[in-house]
């Protein structure tokens, strides 16, 4: 079998501490490879003499090399041995023969052998061959880990990667680059990237050719960031973005080309998302604006109508009966009146925060709304309308302000009949929801519990443009052939404030196949419900002294006259002060006690009701009081209902709206009596 060298090297190797492993059936042979391999500072792990000894020394010792005779006992030749080694544990295998006829060399050559050592062998050829091939072993390790490393980043990377050669030809995808595409990476081998990856611009879905050689000849990076569609194997369109960049040896010789695909999906849907927020935005901060204008314009306006409806009444009283003045004077108030309500809604507009609230079932007041007489005008008016409801019956309740919400309603039923053009039908329905996502719509309704109220028409659909611009004030729609003029009103934008004022949330649904759906979804009140009793059949008659504080002449003297007119005995002050000079007066016997004060909160010289009525009790501590006001219900209001006042009526408001709050209050308990049981 040969002979191990007469002369010996002293090692010089840095790799001392490799461990080898000898496969020799020759003992002696076998024994000379060992001493020699330890004068050259080798470790020997084990010397075998069969392959089958060999398998299991492999899998149990794991040597850095393997020194294998191709010729061993047993059934499996060093040849055979050394397929299963590498194929198992991947040892670097040198072999040691002393035949060299081809058929040997070319059995060996399908092992992958890092070597071949002729016996005899000296022992510097023993040494060179070993180094080398530990040399090949650590170099192949290490590139097969950093294959394995880039191989893990391109499989994690969120960009679909395709690699080609020169020619084109796709050598390797990465599985998001399988999934853009819907190519498999078996389908892509051998395939030209041009015929996998097949990219249109977005608006005129033009190709985009990708030319492998003219990448290569330009040299640099090409890209496109958006308005391109991929157009994956099943006909799917993604819109992506991709860039192309030569693919360069450490020689610096191009072997192909890189190309990178970038799914924008959500980029863009993050985007819209922005966009529909900004735009959200800027709609609550128009419909703010609108509102607050439009409550310091109502205000002043109101001064100067107020009077136009209360005086008509005074005059008519001392005219004969069939006067044809009385007509005319009916004709001014009627058009004074339709002012007032525009004045209401303008006020509303300006009342998103703050205004008297309490427990409400919305089922009731569908209900009562369905028995209105304004509910029935629109279904004689429109009488090819059918409207209909459909409520739960276990609607939860909410917290608001029932004529506020019966104002909503009314508007939104309007609208609704006024986008059907002929016959058709509106269905106001209730439901309750629970989500635990927020909903994506006109706005975003977030997770939580709420009724839910919608009104349905089947009507004409709305674009874009008016679902968007739906709440604006004077925002004009198309008309309807049913007699109802849509839109270029205060209506809806007066819904929206009442929606915001009740921190409800908003969506509109529109389809021509469908019709037009608001749906409006109002937070679940989880409090207890307290039942208010009715007061509809109040007598407002009344021979008690009222005091009217207003700065305002003419509406104070119309005010005045209307309770004189049902038998109250009325004084008038036309500020604060003048109004505590009174009460001081009277309390001093200079005068008739006064019953109840009816105070405007803003007067001039920066005595307003609360002063007023602050300074009226200290003569009188039990006096009763209503306050008025323009404006919302504001702090400074509900510091006076701390004090003692009764009620806060808004601007503009009936003649018998007023005198049911006075009678009402009038019918009270006195103060004195109401503090003791509250003490008790």
């Amino acid at each position: 079998m040969g002979k191990t060298p007469k002369t010996r090297e002293k090692n010089t190797s840095a790799n001392l501490l490799s461990t080898i492993m000898i496969v020799e059936d020759e003992a002696i042979v076998a024994k000379d490879i060992e001493i020699s391999l330890a004068h050259l500072g080798y470790s020997v792990c084990a010397v075998l003499s069969t392959g089958e000894a060999a398998l299991a020394a492999a899998k149990k010792f794991r040597p850095d090399l393997i020194l294998m005779d191709i010729m061993l006992q047993g059934k499996m030749d060093g040849v055979e041995t050394a397929k299963r080694i590498t194929a198992n544990f991947a040892i670097p295998i040198i072999f040691l023969t002393a035949y060299s006829d081809e058929r040997t060399i070319n059995r060996a050559k399908e092992t992958n052998a890092y070597g071949y050592l002729l016996k005899p062998f000296e022992e510097r050829e023993v040494r060179s061959t070993i180094e080398m091939a530990l040399y090949k072993s650590a170099m192949e390790r290490k590139l097969k880990q950093n294959r394995e490393w880039l191989a893990s980043i391109l499989h994690s990377i969120s960009d679909g990667v395709i690699t080609t050669n020169v020619d084109g030809l796709i050598e390797f995808c990465n599985p998001v680059a399988e999934r853009l595409t819907g190519w498999t990476a078996e389908e892509m081998a051998d395939h030209r990237i041009s015929e996998v990856v097949s990219l249109r611009i977005k608006k005129e879905m033009d190709i985009i050719e990708i030319k492998p050689e003219a990448i290569i000849q330009k040299g640099g990076t090409s890209s496109a960031d958006n308005d391109v569609i991929l157009i994956a194997k099943d006909g799917s369109r993604l819109e992506v973005e991709y860039n192309t960049v030569p693919l360069k040896q450490s020689d610096g010789t191009v072997a192909g080309i890189i190309m990178v695909l970038r799914d924008i999906a959500a980029r863009l849907k993050a985007l819209d998302r922005e966009q529909a927020l900004q735009k959200r935005l800027s709609r609550a901060q128009r419909m703010e604006s609108v509102g607050m204008l439009a409550n310091g314009v109502a205000e002043q306006l109101r001064r100067i109508i107020g009077p136009i409806v209360d005086y008509p009444d005074l005059i008519t009283k001392k005219i004969l009966a069939n006067n044809d003045i009385k007509q005319d004077l009916a004709m001014i108030q009627n058009s004074a009146r339709k002012a007032i309500e525009i004045l209401a809604n303008l006020i509303t507009l300006g009342q998103m925060k703050d205004f008297s609230t309490e427990p409400l079932n919305i089922n009731q007041i569908i209900e009562e709304i369905g028995n209105s007489n304004y509910f029935q005008s629109i279904k004689q008016n429109t009488p090819m309308i059918k409207i209909q409801t459909d409520i739960s019956t276990q609607t939860n309740a909410i917290i608001g302000n029932k004529q506020h919400l019966i104002t909503l309603i009314n508007n939104l039923v309007f609208n609704a009949c006024a986008r059907i053009s002929e016959t058709g039908v509106v269905r106001i329905s209730t439901d309750n929801i629970k989500t635990s996502e927020s909903i994506p719509g006109f706005e975003i309704i977030e997770s939580g519990k709420y009724v839910v109220l919608r009104i349905h028409d089947d009507g004409n659909a709305m674009d874009e443009e008016e679902i968007n611009r739906f709440f604006e004030p004077f925002a004009v729609g198309n008309g309807s052939s049913t007699g109802i003029q849509r839109g270029g009103g205060l209506d809806t934008a007066v819904a929206y404030a009442i929606i915001k004022g009740h921190k409800g949330m908003i969506d509109i649904k529109s389809s021509r196949k469908n019709g037009s759906e608001i749906i409006l979804y109002f937070p679940v009140y989880t409090g207890p419900v307290k039942i208010i009793e009715q007061t509809d059949n109040i007598d407002l008659q009344g021979i008690e002294s009222i005091m009217v504080v207003d700065d305002d002449a003419d509406l104070r003297k119309a005010t005045m006259g209307y309770l004189r007119s049902i038998g109250y005995k009325v004084a008038g002050a036309r500020n604060g002060n003048d109004a505590v000079d009174l009460v001081r007066k009277t309390t001093q016997g200079q005068g008739q006690k006064i019953d109840i004060v009816v105070i405007d909160m803003i007067m001039a010289d920066d005595f307003d009701g609360l002063e007023t009525y602050k300074a009226i009790l200290k003569f009188n501590p039990r006096q009763k009081a209503i306050i008025v006001s323009g404006f919302t219900i504001t702090k400074r209001i509900k510091d006076a209902m701390r004090l003692g006042v009764g009620q806060c009526l808004l601007k503009p408001y009936d003649n018998e709206v007023l005198a049911k709050a006075i009678r009402k209050e009038l019918d009270k308990p006195d103060r004195k009596e109401q503090i003791g049981t509250r003490e008790a």
